[in-house]
């Protein structure tokens, strides 16, 4: 629930006589006595309320100066449109997205900061992408594992359970780093190449889970290359990929999705090894390792 329904909340109580104060309003909504108290200097410094502490009935009052708390109502759908935009202006180092940033989380109750001046530009958000956002926010917070659907086509999709740890922007698209089950990866996903986040019941604790992951990214919208050497050079043309030797043997090969490059390599009659990236080469010598049991 955001602040501005408690702040309304705080205003009846006070008006209808009834002192409230950080430890009833915490046991109101469930929150700690620190946010309450957050939510009363807000009301006192950010809407000039004139609040006044009674030590006699322990609790907060109007001091008689003339003041009302303006309606602010929203739908659901418009509070998640609002924190999805505040954290895209957290990340971006300018000082007009700063002040952006505090009026959104403002608004939705996660911030108190001071008003900012700037005029707020308007901008059509995706839908599937908020609600997406809004699955793995919710997930990161309580620490709850999401089944998600990933792939370039809704045909062509992998299933993984996923302990999202991070959700960030890079180069204006977001992205959900987190654990991946069962292939034990910490993976990086953009949040336009998903196509389901079903949020579980199963929590999850990233420490132990880190400690034995492989980190691998999977960006399906960019193309990676890796260099690879084969001990019979013909067969780094059959793989079914785009390919250039760039010298006797060695082969600059592009690819979308690193599982279905493995998948090729080891069907491959020729003994190969993974010049680089060095964290592809860790990965394929560690699926090995596990099929012969090592």
């Amino acid at each position: 629930m955001s602040n501005t329904h408690r702040i309304s909340w705080i205003d009846t109580q006070i008006r209808g006589g009834r002192y409230p104060n950080a430890v009833t309003i915490a046991e109101r909504f469930s929150i700690s006595p620190r946010q309450a108290s957050r939510d009363l200097e807000y009301l006192r410094d950010t809407m000039c309320a004139p609040l006044a502490y009674s030590h006699e009935r322990k609790g907060y009052f109007y001091d008689g100066r003339s003041f009302a708390v303006a309606n602010l109502f929203m739908t659901e759908e418009q509070r998640k449109t609002l924190a999805y935009l505040a954290e895209q202006y957290k990340r971006m180092e300018y000082g007009h997205a700063t002040h952006l940033a505090r009026l959104f989380s403002r608004l939705v109750g996660d911030g108190v900061d001071e008003e900012p001046s700037a005029a707020i530009p308007i901008f059509p958000v995706e839908p599937a992408i908020l609600s997406r956002f809004d699955v793995l926010s919710d997930a990161i917070r309580e620490h709850r594992k999401v089944r998600i659907r990933y792939g370039i086509s809704r045909d062509d999709t992998v299933e993984v359970l996923l302990s999202p740890y991070k959700i960030y922007v890079y180069r204006k698209e977001n992205y959900v780093a987190g654990y991946c089950e069962p292939e034990r990866e910490i993976r990086i996903f953009r949040l336009a190449e998903l196509w389901d986040t079903i949020p579980s019941e199963q929590v999850y604790d990233l420490a132990p889970l880190l400690g034995r992951a492989e980190i691998v990214p999977y960006l399906t919208d960019e193309v990676n290359i890796a260099i690879i050497r084969f001990n019979v050079s013909p067969y780094g043309k059959m793989l079914g990929l785009r390919t250039e030797e760039t010298m006797p043997g060695t082969y600059r090969v592009e690819y979308l999705d690193k599982d279905h490059l493995i998948a090729k390599l080891f069907a491959c009659p020729s003994g190969f090894e993974i010049v680089s990236p060095r964290w592809l080469h860790n990965l394929v010598v560690n699926r090995v390792r596990r099929m012969v049991g090592q």
